[in-house]
């Protein structure tokens, strides 16, 4: 939507019309309240609800952050795997358009790229997917043995988050491994948050050092 009304405009304000758009997305909250849930139920069922301290919603985010790495060490392996077994260059591209557009931008189209990457990409993200996809599977799973339902939300919730990613095929298993180790910490903590501040600081760190290589 942006491309096509961001004629004449600059870089900068074509990524805020961006962030503004994916903070819209969070607007489908409310059907669920249009159906009659309360938001007190909502709240719990998405996982919203945080930490009751800032220590604790800190150490729970590094929890998560240490959760993410050994399964994304594990998606990164596969996905060498899979480069090998298909053998096509093109698929190597894993770059995120973000990454792209940041080392030739202004000051300003910086800052906006580092408050989409860090802050409304988690906060959207993990509310869609750790939040209520997640806990929508755990819901219609409940019956199951309680390591199955868990098992069939992450991979099924993990599959989604990475496919939609415009990094390739071969970062699927990557991003997969990191949603899986998100979707660890939401189970645990019973909240999005720790999740939404590894994935901030995590997005964060991968941009500076992108810009500190090929700024």
């Amino acid at each position: 939507v942006v491309g096509r009304l961001g004629g004449g405009t600059s870089d900068a304000a074509n990524v805020w019309k961006s962030a503004a758009i994916t903070f819209a997305s969070l607007l489908a909250l409310a059907w669920p309240l249009v159906r009659g849930l309360r938001w007190h139920e909502l709240r719990a069922a998405a996982g919203l609800g945080a930490p009751h301290s800032a220590w604790r919603l800190f150490w729970m985010g590094g929890a998560s952050y240490l959760c993410a790495i050994p399964f994304m060490a594990l998606g990164v392996l596969l996905g060498q795997l899979l480069d090998g077994m298909v053998g096509d260059r093109h698929l190597q591209d894993m770059s995120h358009p973000v990454q792209d557009m940041l080392p030739g931008a202004d000051a300003a189209t910086r800052l906006a790229l580092f408050f989409v990457a860090s802050v409304a990409a988690p906060v959207v993200e993990e509310t869609v997917f750790r939040g209520l996809l997640y806990g929508h599977v755990r819901q219609q799973t409940w019956a199951w043995p309680r390591w199955l339902s868990i098992t069939m939300a992450m991979l099924f919730s993990a599959s989604v988050f990475a496919a939609i990613h415009p990094q390739g095929v071969l970062a699927v298993p990557a991003l997969a491994g990191v949603s899986i180790g998100f979707c660890i910490t939401r189970e645990w903590s019973g909240s999005v948050w720790p999740g939404v501040l590894a994935h901030g600081v995590h997005n964060g760190v991968m941009l500076a050092l992108n810009l500190l290589l090929n700024g």
